[in-house]
């Protein structure tokens, strides 16, 4: 859909600006954001930084198979690390279990996501601007309050 393809070109800046700092990067897109190639990355990769860009609901990240790949099921996946969801509600229910369940920083939306596509450029700075923050090594603290 319209919105996937957005998240995708998101999804595209986000991975180039990491990797020009060095960064390693697992890219699961397309036809590979599905729930089992997420939770093997998840599990290859114990306390990294995972950005979901797509759909969301109040407790599911979804992937492009129509299924979730992060849900009250799996959500123990993000022990240990810190996850942006720039998608629609997740942190309203999975993003508060995920922190219960030992997630260090959860940055989402307990609400519906809305853009202008003629000013797309603007808001996927907004969108992206305290995931950068945070990639340069400024504390999510300190990324909150720059993104103020």
């Amino acid at each position: 859909d319209i919105v996937t393809e957005y998240c995708y070109e998101e999804s595209r800046d986000l991975i180039r600006y990491a990797e020009a700092k060095g960064l390693g990067v697992v890219d699961l897109a397309k036809d590979d954001a599905v729930r089992e190639n997420v939770e093997e990355a998840l599990m290859r990769h114990p306390g990294a930084l995972f950005f979901h860009t797509d759909h969301g609901s109040p407790d599911k990240a979804w992937g492009n198979d129509g299924r979730p790949v992060l849900d009250l099921k799996n959500v123990d996946l993000l022990r240990g690390r810190e996850t942006v969801q720039n998608n629609c509600s997740s942190a309203r229910i999975l993003g508060v279990e995920a922190y219960r369940r030992g997630c260090k920083a959860y940055l989402g939306y307990v609400d519906a996501v809305y853009f202008t596509t003629d000013a797309w450029e603007v808001f996927k700075e907004a969108f992206l601007y305290p995931v950068k923050r945070r990639l340069d090594g400024y504390s999510w603290k300190e990324c909150l309050e720059l993104t103020k």
